[in-house]
């Protein structure tokens, strides 16, 4: 399970912030919701599987869904949006699951796997696909119960994740016996309610698969690699790195922001420095309803700290920053009083899409301007396929300018309208907006990215290439 944003206009409540993993009063909002009648429906299905033998023919497409996809949906349409926001609950769905999976190097069959964050299962799930099926039913699942482990702290996921796995063997040719079937929690006894964050499954496996929280939470105090409000999933994933014991690997389903953030370099560093990083694995967007880009990690734990073995973001080419300086505007315009000289000054909001622009607005300010010609670009950049990633503007006029922070500032280091225009020809290059979809799929584009942008390619098969 993932624990993200809804894709929406709406904004994260105001107030202080509650840590990802503290479901308390999520939990009981989940427990009171439809979504409880949703485990009742797949309970009952389970026990016309068991009554009639087998899978009935007119329940085979449910059973499809209820593997990929209809327990998120479910969830969507039955718990209050704040209720999600604040578990922020998204499970990682059919398709993701099976690449994290597959990803995996260490034979599934014979070895432990577990998940510290299960939600209903889709990983689990995704490591079951790959197990035998023995003679019956009960053996199948007693044999995949003593191999996987999954942990997480609503007890209607646990139950969803244990009722999916039956189905899933029962949909795979495990025969189904004329006896009864002993409950599931004996035959899944290490598919738990708890914190998995601090479990001792972690400590137990041969594979860690995880999907972490995504959400904002307050860094611990004294964390070597960050301070201040962190994503949750850098948390996660370096108590992971940490707890595991050596050799074993380590799949992860992760936001961008920690393969492509400036904010998360020392902790790339860190991680690389516990693990072994095997495979970098640009994916994108999480899915249609949750607005996070993301990407796969899997790694070998370390039997000691060593250098930090996180594959370097650039290629030996030239980049941006050898035909310009590229930095933030200045004026954070909530902040900086209304000071000091009469100046242009350019915001967001009336910067054309592209060509030129002359600055008619004027604001006072008494720090850093920047003299024209420059381009401008607007920080604000996501992902879209067939679209152009940036939109970069001219910018024209004999006087200095004060520009807003949400703009990045490009001046050519000859400071003339030639270069300016060279700028711009490469910045809207098909090849510029390929590089920048892997180099960083965050919400807001990064000074380091940018100034990263290859200008002296030769083929697109330089741009393809994982950075």
């Amino acid at each position: 399970m993932a624990y993200g944003f809804l894709k929406s206009g709406e904004r994260q409540p105001a107030g202080p912030r509650r840590p990802a993993w503290n479901p308390a009063p999520v939990s009981t909002a989940i427990a009171d919701s439809q979504f409880a009648r949703y485990a009742q429906r797949l309970r009952a299905l389970n026990e016309t599987v068991l009554k009639h033998g087998g899978l009935p023919f007119p329940h085979v497409d449910e059973a499809a869904a209820h593997l990929d996809g209809l327990a998120n949906r479910e969830l969507q349409a039955t718990v209050a949006r704040a209720d999600l926001r604040r578990l922020g609950a998204f499970f990682t769905g059919e398709a993701l699951a099976n690449q994290a999976v597959e990803m995996c190097q260490t034979p599934l069959p014979t070895k432990t796997v577990a998940d510290p964050a299960c939600g209903c299962g889709d990983l689990l799930i995704a490591a079951a696909r790959q197990m035998e099926i023995c003679d019956s039913l009960e053996e199948t699942l007693r044999r995949w119960g003593g191999t996987l482990r999954g942990v997480d702290c609503v007890p209607e996921f646990v139950d969803v994740a244990r009722q999916r796995l039956m189905l899933l063997a029962v949909q795979r040719g495990a025969r189904v016996g004329g006896a009864s079937l002993p409950p599931l929690e004996a035959l899944f006894p290490q598919i738990v309610v708890g914190d998995g964050l601090n479990h001792h499954f972690l400590s137990e496996a041969d594979i860690v698969v995880a999907n972490p929280p995504y959400g904002k939470v307050s860094c611990p105090e004294g964390t070597p690699w960050g301070t201040g409000m962190m994503t949750a999933a850098s948390i996660w994933a370096m108590a992971i790195g940490k707890k595991v014991r050596p050799h074993t690997e380590v799949v992860a389903v992760l936001p961008d922001v920690l393969r492509s953030g400036s904010r998360y370099e020392k902790w790339r560093k860190e991680i690389g420095e516990l693990l072994i990083v095997n495979e970098v694995r640009v994916i994108g967007q999480f899915d249609a309803l949750t607005d996070v880009d993301v990407f796969l990690l899997r790694g070998h734990k370390k039997e000691q700290r060593s250098s930090s073995s996180w594959p370097k973001l650039t290629e030996p080419w030239q980049t941006l920053d050898s035909l310009c300086s590229v930095s933030v505007g200045s004026v954070v315009d909530r902040r900086d009083p209304h000071a000091g000289p009469w100046v242009p000054y350019i915001t967001t909001r009336e910067l054309p899409r592209s060509g030129e622009f002359r600055p008619s607005r004027k604001r006072r300010f008494g720090q850093k301007l920047f003299r024209p010609p420059f381009v401008l670009i607007r920080r604000t950049s996501r992902p879209s396929d067939g679209r152009q990633r940036l939109s970069p503007v001219l910018v024209r006029g004999p006087q200095p300018v004060a520009v807003e922070n949400h703009l990045i500032v490009l001046q050519p280091k000859g400071r003339t309208i030639k270069e300016a225009n060279r700028l711009i020809e490469l910045l809207e290059d098909p090849r510029t907006t390929e590089w920048l979809n892997v180099r960083i799929r965050t919400r807001h584009l990064t000074v380091s990215a940018v100034r990263e942008i290859p200008v002296n390619r030769s083929t697109d098969a330089d741009l393809a290439r994982e950075p």
